[in-house]
């Protein structure tokens, strides 16, 4: 594909919640080239430019599944990251859905447990207040796993399996 063919599929679909410069995106483009992620071939045309043609290696693939099914490590990543996770799963009929929501869950449990065990010894109101903040947050980004992003996981799971 293209890097402006790239770039017009991820403000399509992913416009409302990532959004890639184009300087960014060809910056990628180059580093995941010399790291053996993506081929680039050089396709000529008689009237314009030549165009760089990028396509993802094996390993580029691999990487790209790996990073779909793991789940994000912070909770700054969810509204990008995971969102974007999802749309990938669904809309590329990728295996991983579920695995990528039992680790988010588990993650996300996690944290909510260590923060709950910080609050016992905590005497600043200011701290408590963060602190409750942030356990509000997760129990919401859980609660919305629970109702949206599993059963959106779990019925394109069923539709592929029709298949």
């Amino acid at each position: 594909m293209h890097g402006y063919d790239i770039m017009l599929y991820l403000k399509d679909h992913l416009r409302t919640i990532w959004y890639v410069g184009t300087s960014q995106l060809y910056a990628l483009l180059k580093k995941m080239e010399e790291q053996q992620l993506v081929e680039t071939k050089t396709k000529t045309q008689l009237q314009r430019p030549s165009k760089r043609i990028h396509q993802l290696t094996p390993s580029g693939e691999a990487e790209f599944i790996s990073w779909v099914c793991r789940p994000c490590d912070h909770v700054r990543d969810l509204r990008i990251e995971f969102m974007a996770k999802l749309f990938f799963i669904h809309r590329h009929n990728l295996a991983g859905g579920r695995q990528l929501i039992a680790g988010q869950r588990l993650i996300l449990n996690h944290r909510l447990t260590k923060m709950k065990q910080r609050s016992r010894d905590s005497a600043d109101a200011y701290q408590d207040l963060l602190r409750n903040y942030k356990m509000k947050t997760l129990n919401n980004w859980l609660d919305w796993i629970d109702r949206c992003a599993e059963p959106f996981i779990n019925e394109h799971v069923a539709e592929t399996s029709d298949v």
